[in-house]
């Protein structure tokens, strides 16, 4: 949406079961019989998974649509499966969030941020927005204290297999899977020869 904004491209912002186009004049809802084959060129049209649970609109991805849909979802393919009925789909994962991408869309989903509390998450469980921003305190504590297990009885026998079996997994099962291991303790190693 920034970028179209800063580039002045129009694009269609879908919510609450409406298309809204944005272009320099202003912001249109589009009428209930525009059809998407009718505009003139390509137009990204951006669609929040939340908005639209059970997948992607239909009329956006119409036969002969001019849109070109950017569905922002979760890797759990339960989220995106009918993606591969349209005309022509692509997956892309997005690379982990920084820190200051979290601090930056922190206040879209709390209204005071703690952002202390925010880095101390992201230190201790990595740059998961749905960690640092979106916890809920019990599901937060379940998360750590297995965590907490599992890194307590790891051993590289243990990464070894895990590496092998994970070749099979689907992205929506390693979403819920990886975790960020780092050392505790950030000063270089000391090997002796």
């Amino acid at each position: 949406m920034r970028r179209c904004c800063a580039e002045q491209q129009p694009f269609v912002f879908y919510r609450n079961e409406t298309c809204y186009l944005f272009v320099q004049e202003g912001v249109f809802e589009a009428p209930a019989r525009f059809s998407s084959h009718q505009y003139h060129k390509y137009v990204w049209a951006l669609v929040d998974a939340d908005e639209t649970t059970s997948g992607i609109p239909e009329g956006l991805i119409a036969r002969f649509t001019r849109l070109l849909t950017i569905y922002s979802t979760s890797p759990d393919r339960s989220r995106w499966a009918r993606v591969h009925k349209t005309v022509d789909e692509r997956v892309l994962v997005m690379n982990p969030w920084t820190r200051k991408e979290i601090h930056r869309a922190a206040p879209l989903r709390l209204t005071d941020p703690d952002l202390d509390l925010i880095d101390e998450l992201f230190d201790e469980l990595g740059p998961v927005p749905r960690l640092c921003i979106d916890f809920d305190e019990d599901k937060l504590e379940d998360y750590k204290k297995d965590l907490k297990k599992v890194l307590g009885n790891i051993t590289i026998d243990n990464l070894e297999e895990l590496a092998d079996a994970g070749d099979s997994l689907q992205m929506n099962v390693i979403s819920h899977k990886v975790c960020l291991i780092r050392r505790f303790n950030p000063t270089p190693l000391q090997f002796s020869s």
